[in-house]
């Protein structure tokens, strides 16, 4: 039993000095932009099929492609302007307003670590022709976990508009 007491106490007392130092800072540095463990689950199961929807929207410029994580809202990307960029909007409560009560004040903070502009109507951010789709999806998949509380259920649906015959 005593051996258990002085492993606690260690784990406490090193528990504490790592997070004394961030707490005791009036405003902390942002560090580098983590992914929460979940995400890192998220991403392994639909980043292949969301990389591979990337790859798809790139091929024309009339595609687009809706990433519903609830059963009404969804991230929106298409075809940037530019051959093979792509540009994506994320939901805000303007559109959304069940988000004003998820998108915290660190939520939207994660949003523009990872580049997405304020929102006109929605976040939106341009990712570059040369990014590979896989990256694309990875990072999309972070941001519903890390600023959406997107937690896997339900799952993802992909929804693709078809340019017209």
């Amino acid at each position: 039993m005593r051996r258990f007491s002085a492993m606690m106490v260690a784990l406490a007392l090193a528990a504490l000095l790592q997070a004394v130092p961030n707490a005791a800072r009036a405003n902390p540095e942002p560090g580098p932009v983590r992914r929460a463990p979940g995400a890192a689950r998220l991403i392994a199961r639909d980043g292949a099929r969301l990389g591979a929807a990337m790859t798809w929207l790139r091929g024309d410029p009339r595609r687009g492609l809706y990433v519903f994580f609830t059963p009404d809202t969804y991230v929106e990307c298409r075809p940037g302007p530019a051959r093979g960029t792509i540009d994506c909007l994320a939901p805000c409560p303007d559109a959304w307003p069940w988000l004003e009560k998820v998108l915290t004040p660190q939520r939207i903070a994660r949003l523009h670590a990872a580049g997405y502009a304020d929102p006109g109507v929605e976040y939106s951010k341009e990712y570059l022709a040369g990014e590979p789709a896989d990256v694309i999806a990875a990072e999309l998949i972070a941001l519903l976990h890390d600023a959406y509380d997107y937690r896997g259920m339900p799952p993802l649906i992909l929804t693709a508009e078809m340019p017209p015959p």
